[in-house]
């Protein structure tokens, strides 16, 4: 449901604040992978993580590139 999944994230806040202060700490190579069909979390959430993470790839997987890996 995505009214619960949404409230979810409201009471995460302090978390994720801590979150963004982390972030830029983290030296290691990082994927961020989202699917391009994804209702729940927008694709901003993924440009958020790649603006603070040095070593950030971002990949977006498409209906078509789902059935190359697979």
């Amino acid at each position: 449901n995505i009214r619960v999944s949404n409230q979810e994230l409201i009471e995460l806040k302090a978390e994720l604040d801590k979150l963004s202060t982390a972030l830029p700490k983290i030296k290691s190579n990082v994927h961020v992978i989202h699917g391009t069909r994804d209702a729940l979390v927008p694709i901003s959430n993924v440009d958020y993580m790649a603006e603070r993470l040095s070593a950030c790839k971002k990949i977006e997987i498409t209906p078509e590139k789902l059935i190359e890996i697979l």
